[in-house]
Parts: structure tokens; sequence; C-alpha cells
């Protein structure tokens, strides 16, 4: 039998930073949702499960894209394409921080 990867993460945890984000997006402040999501990757990465951080760093640079967050855009795509070197997808990796690049001089 399979084990489920989904408890990888305390469900707590992940409730109380989704908790935060909609209170935050209720507020107006939709520029924090991607950094709520950046906290459960922490939480993932600590836990060494890279798949699933994959899948909220996605998610938190689809929400930075989202408010055109560019300071967003490249620290989640950096972040990304380290997951992506862990990862062995080197291409992958290559292709986001050539993104992130040229966001990294405007700042």
């Amino acid at each position: 039998m399979k084990t489920s990867r989904r408890s990888v993460v305390d469900p707590f945890i992940v409730m109380d930073v989704m908790e935060a984000a909609r209170v935050a997006e209720e507020a107006g402040d939709r520029g924090q949702t991607w950094r709520f999501a950046m906290n459960i990757c922490v939480a993932l990465q600590e836990r060494a499960d890279p798949t699933e951080a994959l899948r909220w760093y996605g998610e938190a640079l689809a929400q930075a894209e989202l408010i055109d967050d560019r300071g967003g855009v490249l620290r989640v795509s950096t972040n990304l394409a380290n997951i992506h070197r862990h990862l062995g997808t080197l291409d992958e990796a290559e292709r986001l921080l050539a993104r992130a690049l040229p966001l990294a001089r405007e700042f």
C-alpha cells in the first residue's frame, strides 16, 4: 500500500498560513498571498519534500505574477530554480534563472 504524502506538512501549519493569506487578501493586501505560499514552501523544504515544495512555489509564482510584484517574481523564481536544481531538472532551473536575471538588475 502506498503511503500518503499529504501529511508531510502539519495540516495546522498550512491551515494557519492559508487563513492568514485569506485575512490579508480580504483586507486588500494581495501582495501577501505569495509570501504565505513561500512560508509553506520553506516548511516543505525543511521536511525534505522538494516535489511538494515545487507545487507550492508554482502557486507563489502565480500569485506574484498576478499582482505584478516583480520582487516577488524574482524571489520565487530563484527559489524555484534551486528546487529544480536539486531535482536534477537543470533546463528548467536555467530557464527560471534566465528569467530572474533581468529582474535582479532592476533592484
